[in-house]
């Protein structure tokens, strides 16, 4: 994800049967990108985060850490390679996802991203429901919730992603319980006029509960000030 966002959704649970989970009432969630640029060809040094685990007055600055970025067709291929074992990157561990939880932090492992359009579609193309499938080993293996970085603008693949989103969740199922593996978000575009199919998509997808939440991205410019990027996040 190319972009400065935000979380717009609205979002109301209760967390509960987890082992000390911060509140997900509200949504203070950033994307990781490691230490070699969202690649996660390695495991980062977790020293360089200990600024997400404590803000200062002993406080995490985010309750969701979005692991950015897994590529989607390494995934469905379950690629080996030297950034990728199984088509899951090196440096998502184990050792990372509970360095997070350690201070109740949601981790999502994040699949595509703006330089992964490509690589979306050729999976979708290929295989939505072995897709899905890998999607939820990873979830399962590593107790990560998984989210859905998908920029295509035209919709032409709606379908796919749909049949994708619903494989999933039969593995999956939609949790009250905030269970973290069964975590399952979308990214959407900041106004009306981008990923617009997208976002008409996800309604039902949400009210259906087969995703949790979706977050918007907003950019930073071309905005003049706060009034006119708000405007933008109304739409939603």
């Amino acid at each position: 994800m190319s972009r400065l966002f935000s979380v717009l959704f609205l979002v109301v649970f209760v967390c509960q049967g987890l082992s000390a989970p911060l509140p997900l009432n509200e949504i203070l969630a950033l994307w990781y990108c490691g230490d070699d640029g969202c690649s996660w060809g390695q495991q980062p040094n977790l020293n360089n985060a200990k600024w997400i685990l404590d803000r200062g007055d002993g406080k995490p600055v985010a309750n969701v850490i979005n692991v950015a970025f897994v590529d989607p067709l390494a995934l469905l291929k379950k690629t080996n390679n030297s950034a990728n074992i199984n088509g899951v990157p090196r440096g998502l561990t184990s050792t990372v996802v509970n360095y997070f939880w350690s201070k109740g932090i949601y981790v999502i492992a994040s699949i595509g991203g703006a330089s992964y359009v490509d690589l979306w579609n050729q999976a979708l193309d290929t295989d939505p429901v072995q897709l899905a499938k890998n999607a939820a080993a990873l979830a399962n293996e590593l107790n990560v919730g998984i989210e859905i970085d998908y920029e295509q603008d035209d919709g032409s693949r709606i379908t796919a992603l749909g049949t994708f989103i619903k494989t999933f969740r039969s593995i999956i199922p939609y949790d009250s319980n905030l269970s973290p593996k069964s975590l399952f978000t979308i990214d959407l575009g900041s106004d009306i006029g981008y990923l617009a199919a997208l976002s008409k998509a996800s309604i039902a997808w949400l009210a259906n509960k087969e995703l949790n939440w979706a977050y918007a991205m907003v950019d930073e410019a071309p905005y003049t000030s706060i009034g006119q990027a708000t405007a933008y996040w109304q739409t939603h």
